[in-house]
């Protein structure tokens, strides 16, 4: 799906990153990290996922969650919900966000 800002994503990824966004301000969505962290849920046999975001979860806690997680999870993009998490020479536009 095209989201309104131009964006190839899921619906629910566009709920979230556009949350509270009318403007395409991205302004506490995304933080640069040295390396990724492992998701922290649990995958098919055991697999092991790099997580995209660090959020809260619709059970309360934060967690580092890979995007489909994210999607299933989350509550939203910005400060006091999530951010995504980046490498150094990454953008948010770089990794996709179409998970």
């Amino acid at each position: 799906m095209n989201c309104p800002h131009g964006k190839q994503v899921s619906p629910a990824i566009c709920r979230r990153y556009h949350d509270d966004d009318e403007g395409g301000n991205d302004v506490g969505t995304s933080v640069k990290v040295d390396r990724l962290p492992l998701c922290q849920f649990e995958h098919p046999r055991a697999k092991i996922v790099n997580a995209r975001v660090d959020g809260k979860t619709r059970f309360g806690p934060w967690a580092y969650m890979c995007g489909a997680h994210f999607a299933l999870n989350g509550v939203g993009l910005g400060t006091g919900k999530g951010q995504i998490l980046l490498l150094d020479r990454e953008t948010v536009d770089s990794v996709g966000i179409s998970w």
